[in-house]
């Protein structure tokens, strides 16, 4: 369950532009990163992501390792939310059924929304 306290983030993810609360603005990187640039740090910070797949189809919710390696959590179909706990300085991946990176999520502490919608 949200809590009242829980910033929403939107972001249309085939042109990759975006329109969040100023608190959420650094959240969502514009492009993808390439294989190996970014990565999850150490952190003790915990974040709880609320990720909520508005795009008509099915995506992927993927973790970048401490290598940068993918890890894929969940697979979401249209309309479907999912919750996941995870630290400050991990990136999440928002990956179309071909593997193909549709966005970059940075999670801050606490709880959080984020609303994955495509650009039609």
């Amino acid at each position: 369950m949200l809590k009242k306290s829980a910033v929403a983030a939107t972001v249309a993810v085939s042109c990759l532009a975006y329109t969040m609360s100023a608190q959420a603005q650094t959240r969502w990187m514009q492009t993808c990163p390439s294989p190996g640039n970014i990565r999850s740090v150490d952190s003790k910070t915990k974040a709880i992501v609320n990720f909520s797949n508005n795009t008509g189809k099915t995506i992927n919710i993927v973790w970048l390792d401490y290598e940068g390696k993918r890890k894929t959590y969940k697979t979401l179909k249209r309309g479907e939310v999912y919750e996941q706990q995870t630290f400050v300085g991990h990136p999440w991946l928002i990956v179309d059924q071909d593997g193909g990176c549709l966005g970059v999520y940075w999670p801050r502490s606490g709880e959080q929304i984020a609303e994955i919608y495509a650009d039609q």
